[in-house]
């Protein structure tokens, strides 16, 4: 059974060093329906971003700790304990209709730590 309070958060991403401002923002299941997990995602302060996300979502939001950039997010995978997906900070005022995360600016949230493979590819590739 999944649990509805637990936090999943980003622990990890790829790509340009403006990344690191995702860290510790957060993803919570919400629920399943029809085999589908929805989540909520959360800034570092707690505070809801976005509701009603599931796999194959791309969805744009403003943090307030970095006040210049438009961060656009999808949804590649995910269940009740992991999210991944990919990323793009975009500034504020550049159009974000177009904007597709980058395939190389990759990220994962995960209840628990970083996922042994990811850190396995990370000492293989040091």
């Amino acid at each position: 059974m999944c649990d509805t309070s637990l936090h999943i958060p980003i622990d990890h991403f790829n790509g340009s060093a403006e990344g690191g401002d995702l860290m510790e923002c957060y993803f919570q299941w919400v629920t399943e329906i029809n085999g589908i997990n929805f989540y909520d995602f959360y800034d570092r302060r707690g505070q809801k971003r976005v509701a009603g996300l599931r796999v194959g979502d791309r969805f744009n939001f403003a943090l307030p700790h970095v006040e210049d950039i438009v961060w656009v997010l999808n949804i590649t995978g995910g269940s009740c304990t992991f999210v991944g997906g990919n990323w793009s900070g975009v500034p504020k005022d550049r159009p974000i209709d177009d904007v597709v995360p980058e395939p190389d600016q990759s990220y994962q949230a995960q209840a628990g730590g970083a996922l042994v493979y990811e850190e396995n590819a990370v000492a293989a590739t040091a």
